[in-house]
C-alpha cells in the first residue's frame, strides 16, 4: 500500500513537471532571442538602447570583488546601437559617434557564444576591439581582455 502511494507521488511529480516545465521555459520578457549563435543573430540582437547596471572587477591580490553601479557612482552609461553600424557611447553627460561591427570570437551554445565588438570613433579614427557576450537575464556583457573586469548592461524598453 505504501508503495503504491509513493509510486503515485512520483508519476504525478513526473507529469506535473512534462506539463510545466515547457510554459515556464517560454516564458521570456527580455526580448532577445532565444540562441545568439552567429553574427546575424547578434547584430540583430545588439540593435537598440543599453544602460549600464554594474560593473564587477576582481583583485588579483587579494581577490576581493568590488562591484560598482550607477547607484555608487552616480552616473550613467548609454549604448544605442542602430542598424545603420552606428553607435553612440554616452557616459556621464559625454557623447561620442562610432561606426561599429562584430566578429564571432568563439562559438558557444546559445548565450555562451563570445562576439567581437569592434568600434571606430568617427572623429579621431581610433579603433577599440572587445569581447561581448548576450546573457541569459537579457544583459549585453563587455569583458576587458587583460583584466578581470566586467560591464553588464541591460536594454531599454520602448515605451
Amino acid at each position: 500500500m505504501e508503495s503504491l502511494r509513493i509510486f503515485r507521488i512520483k508519476w504525478s511529480v513526473i507529469l506535473g513537471m512534462v506539463f510545466l516545465l515547457p510554459i515556464l521555459g517560454g516564458c521570456q520578457d527580455d526580448g532577445l532571442p532565444n540562441e545568439i549563435r552567429t553574427i546575424n543573430d547578434a547584430y540583430v540582437a545588439i540593435v537598440g538602447s543599453w544602460e549600464w547596471v554594474e560593473t564587477v572587477s576582481l583583485n588579483r591580490i587579494d581577490k576581493s570583488i568590488r562591484k560598482t553601479s550607477p547607484a555608487t557612482e552616480d552616473k550613467s552609461i548609454q549604448y544605442v546601437f542602430q542598424k545603420d553600424n552606428k553607435l553612440t557611447i554616452t557616459d556621464g553627460g559625454l557623447t561620442n559617434n562610432y561606426l561599429y561591427s562584430l566578429e564571432l570570437n568563439s562559438g558557444g551554445d546559445g548565450f555562451n557564444s563570445t562576439f567581437w565588438l569592434i568600434s571606430r570613433n568617427i572623429e579621431n579614427d581610433s579603433e577599440t576591439k572587445e569581447p561581448i557576450q548576450f546573457g541569459k537575464d537579457g544583459m549585453l556583457v563587455f569583458y576587458h581582455m587583460s583584466v578581470p573586469i566586467s560591464h553588464s548592461f541591460r536594454r531599454v524598453m520602448l515605451e
